[in-house]
């Protein structure tokens, strides 16, 4: 019985079709389906060329790497739309709070959506509000904003990123002290944030 060998094309491919099914988890991931098609596609034309073996696997390659680099964007560009409510403007809040850019006062009294992190409080009881920032330090409370539960919810700290849907409105008690937050988010719906998209990284050895 004659011996074919394995196109070794064809293996790259199949691991390329496989690499690519990670992009569900991470979506930078995507991009390995372009060489998992071009070698697939190589391995296939050289399989039959040489008599070689490995077609199922070059075949393999090339339809997860197509299923998957078209279902990638899909299942994160889902994900990104539930973390917010319909309607609600999504902001990026590590640009607004930065120095000498644009600042949150334009949306005032409009239904935004802000993801970040939640500051670590005084105290892990639950709450019926507590401080968010874009980073999540602690430090910088002037950056910043108040989220009002209001008194049918309550909220126990996380260190997760956060997604926050509601109506953004000045806070009068800053008006006479400026070290508290400007603003306060109200009528909320917190929810996790299922994706990277809009979320700057949370300081180093802060809330952790």
């Amino acid at each position: 019985m004659a011996y074919s060998r394995l196109s070794f094309l064809a293996v790259i491919s199949a691991i390329c079709g496989i690499t690519t099914s990670l992009g569900l988890l991470v979506p930078e991931l995507a991009v390995v389906a372009a060489a998992g098609i071009v070698t697939g596609i190589a391995a296939i034309h050289v399989i039959r060329k040489y008599e070689l073996c490995g077609i199922r696997l070059a075949r393999l390659g090339v339809i997860t790497s197509v299923v998957f680099a078209m279902a990638t964007p899909v299942w994160h560009v889902a994900r990104f739309n539930s973390e917010s409510l319909p309607g609600f403007a999504r902001l990026d809040f590590a640009r607004l709070t930065k120095p000498d850019t644009p600042t949150l006062d334009q949306f005032v009294g409009e239904e935004i959506c802000l993801k970040g992190y939640a500051l670590v409080p005084n105290s892990m009881r639950a709450t019926d509000h507590f401080l968010f920032s874009a980073d999540g330090d602690s430090r910088k409370a002037e950056t910043a904003v108040i989220v009002d539960l209001g008194p049918d919810q309550n909220w126990k700290w996380r260190g997760e990123p956060l997604a926050i849907s509601g109506r953004l409105v000045s806070n009068p008690a800053a008006l006479t002290d400026e070290a508290l937050p400007k603003f306060v988010l109200t009528l909320v719906t917190v929810r996790p944030s299922r994706t990277r998209f809009g979320l700057t990284s949370r300081v180093p050895g802060v809330g952790c």
